[in-house]
């Protein structure tokens, strides 16, 4: 007796009972994600959230950026403004300084010292008892003739004068020619040390003159003896006459 298999009449196990049906294929159903909408926005609520807790930070970090760079610009404009001071002191200092040599040099190239002692000087031997002065000041007792002579050949003139020892100062004798209202510088002396006398000056180079009388004067310049520095005073002394041959 043969049995047949009756597929109808098969029971078939229900699904689900952990029995697969035979000769079919396995059914998997997807499995559903039912808090996936709230986990996602939730997931975009905390990173709101991030940030937002983050903003204030970036906004302080910002602040305390700005706050660092105005320190830095006002820093450097301290720093900018005290350059400038300490060069204006310094520049100022300098322009102190090259106005004192400046002013130094204007008086040595104003102030003329006195010339080498005059070859022709002689020594009188008087005693050297000075004169009585204030403090700063000088007395100068002047002895001369009041005439000369010019000789034209040895290009000399004659004269006399005498600064004697009693005198504070030096001398230099300048002789002078009145000629029709005209003054010419004819001879200079060199130094005449207190308690020397001169009695012959050499013609200047380039002085040319006729033979006969003219007017005239000496001028008179003094040095202090021990600075050299020329006195401020000079005296005008005139002349009888200046005879010229």
């Amino acid at each position: 007796m043969t049995e047949q298999n009756d597929p109808i009449n098969r029971p078939t196990p229900a699904v689900g009972a952990g029995e697969i049906p035979e000769n079919d294929e396995p059914t998997f159903r997807p499995l559903r994600m039912v808090n996936e909408g709230k986990l996602g926005k939730a997931a975009e609520a905390d990173a709101g959230a991030s940030v937002s807790a983050n903003e204030p930070t970036a906004t302080g970090s910002s602040s305390h950026r700005a706050a660092a760079s105005s320190g830095s610009a006002l820093n450097s404009k301290k720093s900018k403004t005290r350059r400038r001071v300490i060069i204006a002191i310094i520049i100022a200092i300098i322009l102190i300084i090259l106005l004192l040599l400046l002013s130094q040099c204007g008086r040595c190239s104003t102030t003329s010292l006195a010339p080498s002692q005059d070859v022709a000087a002689q020594d009188m031997e008087q005693p050297e008892e000075k004169m009585e002065t204030d403090e700063g000041g000088g007395a100068v007792n002047i002895t001369y003739s009041g005439a000369a002579q010019i000789d034209l050949v040895s290009r000399t003139a004659g004269i006399h004068v005498e600064n004697p020892a009693r005198s504070t100062h030096d001398m230099v004798i300048e002789l002078v020619v009145v000629n029709g209202g005209q003054e010419t510088p004819i001879a200079k002396s060199g130094l005449l040390p207190a308690g020397y006398q001169l009695s012959t000056l050499d013609l200047n180079d380039n002085i040319e003159m006729e033979s006969g009388s003219y007017q005239g004067y000496f001028l008179i310049s003094f040095y202090d003896p021990e600075s050299k520095e020329q006195a401020y005073a000079n005296t005008k002394m005139n002349l009888d006459s200046i005879t010229v041959s």
